[in-house]
């Protein structure tokens, strides 16, 4: 629901619900609920206009996707990264994760399904007049 909030436009709510959500996912001590929640909170915090706290959050998330060898969740941390370096005006590492994020789905297309595989970034790319989806393919 903090994710649909923060999405829709109240950021601020959004991004607190979905705080309270990864307080009971670190209470669980369940490490792939815990990395969803820190994936989910990035996104919300890049809506909210916090790139440090959504970069810091898709980090996470994404050593605990791969210490759990879920490969097919490893590519969006990357795409909130990119674009929490793009808010933060550093466009090399923003390139560097844009990377990393086609070198997962270039792996998923090799393992799962060749010239059929197309992997949608989940991270927004916001312009001054438009909100747009960034579409990466293989």
């Amino acid at each position: 629901m903090g994710s649909a909030q923060a999405q829709s436009g109240a950021t601020v709510a959004g991004k607190q619900a979905v705080a309270q959500a990864l307080g009971m996912a670190k209470e669980l001590n369940d490490p792939a609920q815990l990395a969803e929640a820190q994936l989910c909170f990035a996104e919300a915090a890049l809506a909210a206009g916090d790139p440090v706290a959504a970069s810091s959050n898709a980090k996470q998330a994404t050593e605990t996707f791969a210490r759990l060898g879920q490969q097919a969740s490893q590519g969006a941390p990357c795409c909130y990264r990119r674009q929490a370096s793009q808010n933060l005006g550093d466009k090399t590492a923003a390139r560097a994760y844009a990377m990393q994020a086609e070198k997962h789905a270039f792996k998923l297309e090799q393992r799962w399904a060749p010239k059929t595989l197309v992997v949608i970034c989940a991270a927004r790319t916001f312009s001054d007049s438009e909100n747009n989806w960034t579409k990466l393919t293989m």
